[in-house]
């Protein structure tokens, strides 16, 4: 999938609303709050956004969310007015849907092509083992007691399995000050902030 086809799909949301009778709110969408690109809709009795904003999910999950989502009756948002007073906030709005596309090729590649989480994860696995194998890395073998104490509980979670065989674990450190923990044959990185 390409960003045309996010586009398309933005377009096509924004159409259904249209559609069923709903029309621009154009006074609600001045500002920005970092989105990508924001539609508000209205039927005069509720405004509607469908927005397409980027997300991050973790260290190497990365892509693009198409988010529709309802402003609450508290937020006294006026609809079909020629100046809005009050601000509609992204993160304030009531979850009508929401599709997340991953990036799955390189990071800073202008093309970027897009899939779903499973096939990010499958992307960041092999991203991680070609790392972690790569001689010119010069990496520091970390792997003692205390680091293999660390690393079960990590493998175990990302993983999802109880009985974890110490002996196929493998834990160093990159020149980047990275730490990867290796089990039978597999890198993963260990997030200081998240793992």
């Amino acid at each position: 999938m390409t960003y045309a086809d996010i586009n398309k799909m933005f377009t096509a949301e924004v159409s259904k609303y249209l559609a069923r009778g709903y029309h621009f709110n154009a006074a609600s969408m001045s500002g920005s709050q970092g989105e990508t690109a924001k539609v508000d809709l209205t039927n005069g009795t509720e405004i509607i956004r469908v927005l397409l904003r980027t997300f991050s999910d973790g260290w190497d999950k990365q892509g693009t969310e198409l988010f529709v989502g309802r402003v609450a009756e508290k937020e006294n948002v006026r609809r079909d007015v020629a100046y809005c007073v009050n601000t509609i906030w992204n993160n304030r709005l009531e979850p009508v849907s929401s599709q997340r596309f991953y990036e799955v090729n390189g990071y800073g590649d202008s093309n970027k092509f897009y899939g779903t989480e499973a096939d990010a994860e499958a992307v960041s696995k092999v991203r991680m083992r070609r790392y972690a194998q790569c001689p010119s890395r010069q990496n520091k073998d970390m792997t003692n007691a205390q680091t293999i104490k660390i690393a079960v509980p990590f493998i175990r979670r990302k993983l999802g399995i109880k009985n974890v065989d110490k002996s196929r674990i493998e834990v160093f450190r990159t020149p980047d000050y990275r730490y990867i923990i290796s089990y039978r044959g597999t890198g993963y990185q260990l997030n200081r902030k998240e793992d």
